[in-house]
């Protein structure tokens, strides 16, 4: 499963997409609290985060 993190453009807030392996993304809206939160679960390793200064990229999501 890839878990990709993209960051409002407040920074605030991200949303996670999770593409598992039938490639469906999964959207979840988290602030910055519960994005540690999420971090600290075992198994939800972040392999791309993207930095308010980084755009993001959308070849990298597949629907």
């Amino acid at each position: 499963m890839e878990i990709h993190i993209k960051w409002d453009k407040d920074n605030k807030n991200c949303t996670i997409i999770r593409t598992n392996t039938d490639r469906y993304n999964i959207e979840q809206k988290l602030t910055k609290k519960e994005l540690e939160d999420f971090q600290k679960i075992p198994g939800n390793v972040v392999g791309t985060v993207y930095p308010k200064w980084k755009p993001y990229d959308d070849s990298k999501v597949r629907i």
